[in-house]
């Protein structure tokens, strides 16, 4: 599900303790991917993610974002790679003096189909 099934023979399994720490030894896109399997155990009503993706590919990003939203999460995301405006309805953005745009990404469906 979410593509690391090659740290149970790393790791010897799940139930193993390991004596290393994981941040030394996976990469930050694998560590990205751990992230994401939380997600998907703890299925959050509301997450927010804070550059989730960013060592990920655009493909990796879409798969564990179209899961989450299988799973009814409600996802906020804090990134600048333009691959997430596609995976939202909403973008904010923030400037300076408390200045702020509200942005809608997806077409709405107007009455009639149009």
């Amino acid at each position: 599900m979410s593509g690391l099934t090659c740290l149970l023979s790393r790791t010897e399994g799940l139930d193993q303790r390991v004596e290393w720490k994981w941040s030394e030894v996976l990469s930050p896109g694998e560590m990205q991917r751990l992230a994401f399997s939380r997600l998907f155990y703890l299925q959050p009503k509301f997450a927010v993610l804070d550059e989730a993706s960013s060592a990920l590919s655009e493909e990796a990003e879409v798969e564990l974002y179209t899961r989450c939203k299988q799973l009814g999460m409600t996802l906020i995301s804090v990134g600048h790679r333009r691959s997430l405006q596609k995976l939202h309805d909403l973008e904010l953005n923030l400037g300076t003096n408390g200045h702020w745009d509200l942005k809608c990404l997806k077409r709405q469906p107007t009455a009639g189909g149009q």
